[in-house]
């Protein structure tokens, strides 16, 4: 048998439809010669891919972290199918979003079940003993994060945005200090890998304090929400990033020398163009005009905004400001 077919028959049945019946039909096509050459092909990819970065990748994907279960991934990374498996040999991180460890670990059962009933006897027995590459321990999870970062975030996904819905609801209950500590616990979750979520807490957490009086502790926090997004691709960072500008913008206004008056006014536009609630930057926008003494413009955007929405809260006292 042929790599090609190998990878057919891999990707027609493993990779495709993620169910052994698929995969044990297939296998029950083939001769007892050709099944023993799939068993041999199969073990030789699994030997390949026995390297720490993907041992890695295997603890991050609910791998129990024995040899045994970094087996059963191995079988799964090369049911992705060729292509998946071969980016993974020259970076792990490459799989981030395959669902290896989970529905197609069948692969080597399967296969064993096959090749008995072919041949009469089990597959040979055959042991992987240490990883490729350099030792690096794959249970630390600063070091997991720092080499597998993408794989990294999505496992910490769950638990980070566990905390940080935690976080927002205790803000707007004003538990602001009680939010703060919610942000910090979220971000120690993701061990300093990027995730877009990032810059927002700190500017949430920038928020909270300066409410809190704390004016100090928010232009830290606000230097680390803009340093953070430099970090992050900006596609996939829209929104996130447009309520991050709205939150500056308000920090500008509220707590910044007149000179950054003009930057917030930029940061709150933009806002308002990607922004789930475009009114809170249009609310932001409004506050802006008003310190710069622009209370026309500032009546016109409220107006604006109020034919969109006319109950929504941030224009409360705008409709009694000018009686609208």
């Amino acid at each position: 048998m042929k790599p090609a077919e190998f990878w057919r028959i891999i990707e027609e049945t493993v990779h495709r439809h993620s169910t052994n019946d698929d995969l044990r039909r297939a296998l029950k096509k083939l001769s007892a010669e050709e099944v023993v050459a799939f068993e041999a092909l199969l073990r030789g990819y699994l030997e390949r891919a026995f390297c720490w970065d993907l041992w890695g990748a295997a603890i991050l994907h609910n791998s129990d972290g024995t040899l045994d279960g970094f087996v059963r991934v191995l079988r799964s990374i090369v049911g992705c199918g060729r292509k998946p498996y071969e980016r993974a040999l020259k970076n792990a991180d490459s799989l981030v979003g395959h669902a290896f460890g989970e529905g197609n670990e069948f692969l080597g059962p399967t296969l064993g079940e096959v090749y008995t009933a072919k041949t009469g006897k089990a597959p040979p027995a055959w042991r992987l003993r240490t990883p490729a590459g350099k030792r690096w321990s794959v249970r630390d999870r600063r070091e997991l994060a720092k080499r597998l970062p993408r794989i990294h975030a999505l496992a910490v996904s769950y638990e980070f945005g566990s905390h940080f819905a935690e976080a927002r609801a205790c803000a707007q209950r004003n538990e602001l200090r009680r939010a703060n500590e919610l942000f910090r616990k979220a971000l120690a979750t993701l061990e300093g890998a990027p995730n877009p979520g990032i810059p927002v807490a700190h500017g949430n957490m920038m928020v909270n304090a300066a409410q809190m009086g704390s004016l100090a502790e928010a232009r830290k926090q606000l230097a680390l929400a803009i340093e953070t997004t430099k970090h992050l691709p900006l596609p996939a960072f829209r929104e996130s990033r447009a309520e991050l500008d709205n939150q500056i913008a308000w920090f500008y206004c509220e707590h910044g020398p007149d000179s950054s008056l003009r930057e917030a006014l930029t940061r709150a536009r933009r806002a308002q163009k990607s922004m789930h609630d475009p009114l809170e930057a249009m609310e932001t926008e409004m506050q802006i005009l008003l310190r710069l003494g622009r209370e026309a413009n500032a009546r016109a955007i409220a107006v604006k905004a109020l034919a969109k929405n006319r109950r929504h809260p941030s224009f409360r006292d705008a409709k009694k400001r000018w009686k609208l």
